[in-house]
């Protein structure tokens, strides 16, 4: 299987390194390293040229080339190229490993605080189901980079962004707010609002606008018979 399929293995059945799974704290990967006895060549600086007996020495350079080869074959990414360039790392599997984990993270950091920051500066525009739209893809977002955004934190960065027109509309979800407990249901109730008050909306419009036609044919049927 390649990676785009349903399983994280490659042809060559080696775990991928990815956003994904190290998302997770690199769980995976270190599964698949236990599995091949490898996984202490990640977590221990255990290197080689340390003191070990003669005959166990060649063991332990051995699996760090093999546990190395592996980092490098599953890795997806190009941003870890200036690590894979550097032979100190390529001697070292635990440096490796956490030079990824490592550099990882802190672009996992600069991701958070990107898209964090793009939905403090979402406002309301005057379309509610918009608005509840941009806030979605932010939370969307906060999933795929590992984030989760509590309720309590969404509900009130919303009172804060929309106008005070819609507080009492927030007040009256709010109980279903706290007992659903998740920061989607904010805006599914503010979503299903939205539709309501757009359909009575439409509503009244297609009165209004019967109502003027109505008007409109009694003024030109009496212009119409003062002629």
């Amino acid at each position: 299987m390649t990676s785009k399929g349903k399983s994280n293995v490659s042809k060559k059945g080696i775990t991928i390194i990815s956003e994904k799974n190290l998302l997770n704290g690199g769980e995976e990967p270190l599964y698949f390293f236990c599995g091949k006895n490898l996984l202490q060549n990640c977590t221990n600086p255990t290197l080689p040229g340390g003191d070990y007996p003669k005959d166990s020495e060649a063991k332990v350079i051995t699996a760090e080339i093999e546990t190395c080869n592996i980092i490098t074959n599953s890795l997806l990414s190009r941003k870890f190229s200036k690590i894979l360039d550097n032979d100190e790392m390529m001697e070292n599997s635990h440096l490796l490993w956490n030079c990824i984990t490592d550099q990882f993270a802190s672009s996992t950091l600069n991701s958070q605080t990107r898209i964090w920051s793009r939905f403090l500066k979402v406002t309301y525009k005057g379309n509610l189901l918009n608005f509840i739209m941009e806030c979605r893809w932010s939370l969307n977002k906060f999933k795929t980079i590992g984030v989760k955004v509590g309720t309590k934190t969404l509900y009130f960065a919303l009172l804060n962004t929309l106008p005070d027109e819609f507080h009492s509309l927030i007040e009256k979800v709010t109980p279903k707010i706290v007992t659903q407990g998740h920061s989607d249901t904010t805006l599914t109730l503010l979503h299903n609002v939205a539709l309501k008050q757009e359909a009575i909306n439409s509503s009244e419009n297609n009165g209004k606008a019967i109502e003027l036609n109505r008007e409109m044919l009694e003024s030109n049927t009496i212009h119409y018979l003062r002629n």
